[in-house]
């Protein structure tokens, strides 16, 4: 409707299932005043960002998937259509003995975005978040 009636809407909500499936840009205000602000898959790709994380959640790991030493490392990315960044992402930790243990994508505008919980074992933690790092994907380890 925006495009075609040449207006632009203005949506003021706490819902964020509402920014998610209707808004190209988003800001968050605090005390009256604009805290973040951005086109929203920009700002979904910036991990530290509270709005980010009000819009796609890190996901939850459930009960036992840290027995035997295992940490747990978050994965936040953006792709676009025609970019697997998913299975690339995927393969990189299965090589390095990583397991989801928990992950929700969903679709922003036109893009694909991701976090993933990822298990593996502490000692092979550093080596797998840099090789994340490196293929350009946001990654820490849940303190």
């Amino acid at each position: 409707m925006r495009d075609r009636l040449g207006v632009t809407v203005v949506i003021i909500t706490h819902e964020m299932s509402v920014v998610r499936q209707i808004c190209d840009s988003v800001s968050l205000l605090q005390a009256g005043r604009v805290v973040e602000s951005g086109p929203i898959e920009t700002v979904v790709s910036d991990v530290d960002s509270r709005l980010s994380h009000e819009l796609v959640p890190t996901p939850e790991i459930p009960d036992g998937a840290l027995d035997g030493g295992n940490v747990v490392i978050d994965v936040a990315l953006t792709a676009h259509p025609g970019q697997p960044a998913a299975a690339h992402v995927l393969a990189l930790a299965a090589e390095r003995g990583a397991d989801v243990a928990g992950g929700l994508f969903e679709t922003l505008g036109s893009a694909q975005v991701g976090r993933l919980a990822l298990t593996i074992p502490a000692d092979q933690a550093a080596g797998t978040l840099t090789a994340l790092r490196e293929a350009g994907v946001t990654a820490e380890v849940r303190a």
